[in-house]
């Protein structure tokens, strides 16, 4: 037993909050996503002509979901890029290899363009998860 007054009940210290200034905590730099993207978002210098096209597709669709690009362009010109390159190499007679499609599909991962990927909005009710019942009496009608 440590001397001293006895403790509050967590939910009371939850309540009152953090009193400290020395815990107090101050955001030097806001993220990439507090500041709204620029009016006009220019493709890189160096793209070719085919990814210039894709890129002004990608950023019109962006802008419709209300999705950040502004600090991604790096990750965006080659996602772009790569699109393009698919693209021609599907006219080939022997198509892309493997490791173009599977890098290709982790970009569309990250831009939240595949159907897996696309998030759940909030407070939408998730899907129930059928193993849930599993164990439990089937429910009487």
């Amino acid at each position: 037993m440590k001397p001293g007054p006895r403790g509050h009940a967590p939910e009371r210290q939850a309540a009152a909050g953090e009193t400290r200034p020395s815990r107090k905590v101050v955001a030097l730099y806001g993220t990439a996503a507090d500041r709204p993207d620029p009016e006009n978002i220019p493709a890189p210098k160096g793209m070719t002509p085919a990814g210039r096209k894709i890129w002004a597709e990608k950023i019109a669709t962006y802008r419709k979901r209300g999705q950040k690009v502004d600090g991604f362009q790096d990750a965006l010109r080659h996602y772009c890029e790569l699109e393009a390159r698919l693209n021609a190499a599907w006219k080939e007679r022997d198509g892309p290899p493997m490791a173009m499609i599977t890098a290709y599909r982790a970009l569309a991962n990250e831009f939240y363009d595949t159907p897996a990927s696309q998030r759940v909005p909030a407070g939408a009710k998730k899907q129930d998860n059928p193993f849930a019942r599993n164990g439990k009496p089937a429910a009487s009608a």
